[in-house]
């Protein structure tokens, strides 16, 4: 983790040699023991704080808005996955990339595997390949996206085509979509949480 010495701290004290000594005899052993202090006082820069947030909080809260701002995206826009595309793992193991592919262009983080299941995106067993992008033109084509004025959605026509064909099992327990494949309760529930989404966005542009 990024460690940071005190630099006042640190000007004071050669300061304080070179009056000693006089700009004649430099004590650098003092020195080197003083800066070794110093490291044994190191602080955290996760904790170092603008006075309102820390930047463990502030990392925190963006990967909180990640989450929530991809799980709300097209499932084919987004992806996470443990490993780049390159086959190895994010970072030799413990991290994942989460990945989307926006119609401004590519965006992507990486975090702990701790948080993992906070992303509700498909999984890929290698993530797509990075373009090169900056965190920089990262945050260009967010803005450019959140200035685009979203497509309206037409709610029902949406409902009435996706579940066009579809029946229920003879004994009513299950339903059955347009290719007589059965459909598990986790994957309705997915079904019904994107036609949420959906008119969500919908009243968002009325």
């Amino acid at each position: 983790m990024t460690k940071y010495i005190d630099a006042e701290k640190l000007k004071a004290h050669i300061q304080y040699l070179i009056k000693k000594d006089n700009y004649e005899l430099f004590d650098v052993p003092e020195l080197l023991s003083f800066i070794d202090s110093l490291q044994q006082e190191q602080t955290d820069m996760g904790e170092v704080s603008d006075g309102y947030h820390t930047f463990n909080e502030l990392y925190y809260y963006r990967m909180l808005y990640n989450a929530a701002f991809f799980n709300l995206l097209p499932k084919e826009w987004v992806h996470k996955s443990k490993r780049h595309h390159t086959g190895e793992e994010c970072f030799g193991g413990g991290w994942f990339i989460v990945m989307a592919n926006l119609p401004t262009g590519q965006i992507s983080n990486h975090y702990e595997l701790k948080d993992w299941d906070l992303f509700q995106v498909p999984e890929k067993e290698f993530a797509d390949e990075w373009d090169g992008h900056t965190p920089q033109e990262a945050a260009e084509r967010l803005h450019k996206y959140l200035q685009q004025k979203q497509p309206e959605v037409d709610l029902e026509k949406e409902i009435d085509t996706f579940f066009e064909g579809w029946t229920d099992s003879p004994d009513y327990s299950q339903a059955i979509n347009a290719e007589g494949e059965c459909v598990s309760t986790d994957e309705i529930i997915e079904i019904a949480r994107q036609f949420f989404n959906l008119g969500l966005n919908a009243r968002r542009e009325e």
